[in-house]
């Protein structure tokens, strides 16, 4: 530190500064003749201005201020909702003395003398501190503080929470509580409280308290202590305790200066019975099928009855549906007693109508007769009669009958009866007793007895008020012959996929004729569906004939078109062809040729095509595996060899074999075929497989998979063409892998 004298004659000033802890002097460029004042910055933070010829020297010391206070803070006690107590503990005053301590607060953390103070004295020690002024439910930290001549000390920080302070509310409105849980008479109560709004809450606290029930005796309502809301809130008081009797209980509510009068009902004890006996049940009225019940009741005995009470109850009715058994809510007797149903409604129908009681833990099944209303029609129409069965002269009915319809019906009873036959005898008509349906119906007649001949059989019916003739014809014997041929049938017309049959017809040959006659039929088809076969009604010859059935329909896929006829007492199928729209020299695609299906003509361009001449493609009509490879994986046999085109799938497949010593493979499946007396089968080239697909899959001929089919076609060495009988597309796999094979021919 530099020292700078200046000199005056006339005065000589020393100053002398303990608390000094700077003085600037601005020393660079500082002369006397130039410089008139001299600034001195005090501690406390006020200048000291000294004109320079008033100083004569200047003396200047640098004091040691000395270190802050060491000090920690007291626990907080005696907290309320407005107060609390805390202070400290000064340790060391930091080598100069503690003029001011205290301790400070706010509602956030690390408090300063710039917060709320307390000062409690000066000094070293321990000393109290009283926290005032603060608000209920209010979180609040705290420091000890110290000041010396070296600043302001803190002590640790300390944080507490203010009470709520004396709870108080506006309003408590029991009327709007809600209450949880059921009471029952005699039952001590379980889960059951009552939560009880309120609004204008202060934040204050409030005692527990327990309040007894009055009305209904037995019950205790119960709080547990704590703090109002700051404004609207609800109180739960739990009820608990065992109420003596049925009724309301109230529980006269007074806290935070309001009171209101909280009420809860007590149900009486849920009512049982033990034994409830419908079979010995009184039964009063009568009811009717189709006529409402009036006055109609039934009386149940039980035993065991508890006293308790039992609520209302409506069981309809089963068996005979439309009532209803009703019973009124009360309360069972103790022991013995009764419960009374009142049965309404309309009953559907005449017969038993039952109600499955349950009550009071017991239950059982009150029956009720509901009779028939006496029986009438107002029309029956025997020319609208449904008949069933055949009769035939001198052979005993079996499985006839006649359906009559009528209107009108009441739904009353009518009595069974019989009826003999005129015109042809020896045959009754017989109808079982019941009950006329309610508006429209029928009656069902059984046809038994042996007609006397052949003609018609008459019955007189009289029923219901209403009466007619009801007619059934009586066949001549039924026919029999000894043989039918079907391979030997004439077919007229042709069928063609897609097309409506039209003038098409079958002659089927039969020898062996009785004369009887026969009933006409109607036979579907099979192989190809969507025909129909039908013949005639009639009588064979005596000996030999024929019969001709007419084919309708339209066919829904090429192929044979099979029928199953059976007839006198014998039986055989005759076929007929269907053919596609693709026909060339009375041959036809999907037709059944040379061992296999025609598959494809060959048009003009093809390999193997000779103009005026029919030839094409036959395939097999199965499949020759579904498991085979193609061949050697590695070895390519020329592109030349294997063309994808129509007409080279013999020469490819006659070269596979020849160049490929594998075994089992695709082309030598097919080279090795022999079928139907024929074995100049191969395996298709990739577009022959096209045409396979095309003509003959898509048509549901030849019962194709939906799967990958190799070809003869190859890709290259380690690659063949195959088709996707799925979706009609080509692709090429690995030769290894194995697919299904089908072989063809040519013709």
């Amino acid at each position: 530190m530099q020292y700078r004298t200046f000199t005056n004659t006339e005065k000589n000033l020393k100053l002398i500064s303990k608390t000094l802890l700077s003085v600037l002097f601005l020393l660079a460029g500082f002369y006397a003749h130039s410089q008139t004042i001299m600034n001195i910055y005090q501690n406390n933070g006020t200048v000291l201005q000294i004109p320079l010829n008033s100083i004569d020297s200047i003396t200047y010391t640098i004091g040691n201020p000395g270190q802050l206070a060491t000090l920690s803070t007291l626990p907080i006690g005696n907290i309320t909702g407005t107060a609390a107590t805390s202070g400290g503990n000064i340790t060391n005053n930091g080598g100069s003395p503690v003029t001011q301590r205290g301790v400070v607060w706010s509602t956030g953390p690390n408090p300063t003398t710039a917060n709320n103070q307390s000062t409690d004295g000066s000094g070293t020690g321990n000393y109290t501190s009283n926290l005032t002024g603060l608000t209920a439910n209010t979180t609040y930290y705290v420091r000890a503080y110290a000041i010396n001549s070296a600043g302001t000390a803190y002590g640790n920080e300390l944080s507490f929470t203010t009470t709520g302070g004396t709870g108080s509310i506006t309003a408590i409105n029991c009327n709007s509580a809600t209450n949880n849980g059921t009471l029952t008479s005699g039952t001590a109560a379980s889960g059951v409280s009552s939560s009880v709004p309120y609004t204008g809450g202060n934040g204050g606290s409030y005692n527990g308290q327990t309040v007894n029930s009055t009305g209904v005796p037995g019950l205790t309502a119960t709080l547990t202590t704590g703090n109002f809301a700051n404004g609207a809130g609800s109180l739960t008081y739990t009820i608990t305790g065992t109420p003596s009797a049925a009724g309301t209980a109230n529980f006269v509510l007074n806290i935070g200066g309001q009171n209101c009068n909280l009420s809860h009902t007590v149900n009486a004890p849920v009512g049982s019975i033990t034994a409830l006996n419908c079979n010995s049940a009184t039964n009063n009225g009568t009811l009717t099928s189709g006529t409402a019940a009036s006055g109609v009741s039934s009386t149940v005995q039980y035993t065991g009855g508890n006293g308790g009470s039992y609520n209302g109850q409506t069981v309809n009715s089963t068996g005979v549906t439309g009532l209803s058994a009703t019973l009124t809510a009360g309360n069972f007797a103790i022991g013995g007693g009764s419960l009374t149903y009142t049965i309404t409604g309309t009953p559907s129908a005449a017969g038993t109508a039952n109600f499955a009681l349950n009550i009071g833990g017991q239950n059982c099944n009150l029956s009720r007769t509901v009779n028939a209303p006496v029986g009438s029609i107002t029309a029956l129409n025997c020319n609208s009669a449904t008949n069933y069965g055949t009769l035939t002269a001198g052979t005993p009915a079996s499985g006839v009958s006649s359906s009559i319809p009528y209107t009108g019906g009441n739904g009353g009873t009518y009595n069974g009866q019989t009826v003999n036959s005129t015109g042809v005898t020896g045959l009754t008509a017989t109808l079982t007793a019941g009950n006329f349906a309610n508006g429209s119906g029928s009656l069902t007649y059984t046809i038994t007895g042996t007609p006397g001949a052949a003609g018609t059989a008459s019955f007189a019916l009289n029923i219901g008020g209403q009466n007619c003739n009801l007619s059934r014809t009586v066949n001549a014997p039924v026919g029999s012959i000894t043989a039918i041929n079907c391979n030997s049938a004439t077919n007229n017309g042709t069928l063609t996929s897609g097309t409506a049959a039209s003038g098409v017809s079958s002659s089927v040959p039969y020898t062996g004729g009785n004369g009887g006659s026969y009933n006409g039929q109607t036979v579907n088809s099979t192989g190809v569906p969507g025909l129909t076969a039908t013949l005639t009604a009639g009588n064979f010859a005596n000996g030999s004939g024929s019969l001709t059935y007419t084919i309708t329909g339209t066919p829904s896929t090429a192929g044979t078109a099979s029928f199953a006829i059976s007839i006198g007492g014998q039986n055989c199928t005759f076929t007929i062809t269907v053919s596609t729209s693709q026909c060339v020299g009375g041959l036809c695609i999907g037709q059944t040729y040379q061992g296999g299906l025609i598959a494809y003509f060959y048009q003009p361009g093809d390999q193997g095509y000779v103009a005026g001449q029919t030839h094409g493609i036959i395939a097999a009509p199965t499949d020759q595996s579904d498991t085979a490879v193609w061949g050697w994986y590695s070895t390519l046999l020329g592109p030349g060899d294997t063309a994808t085109r129509i007409g080279f799938g013999l020469a490819n497949t006659n070269y596979i074999v020849a160049n490929d010593p594998t075994t089992g493979i695709a082309a030598e499946i097919c080279y090795n075929l022999n079928l139907g007396g024929y074995t100049d089968w191969y395996l298709p080239t990739l577009e022959e497989l096209g045409k396979l697909y095309t003509n003959l899959h898509l048509n549901n001929i030849g019962g194709f998979a939906t799967a990958l089919y190799w070809s003869s076609s190859e890709l290259y060495a380690g690659y063949a063409w195959d088709f996707y009988f799925a979706n009609g597309t080509a692709s090429y796999y690995n030769k290894l892998n194995t697919y299904y094979v089908r072989a063809v021919r040519a013709f």
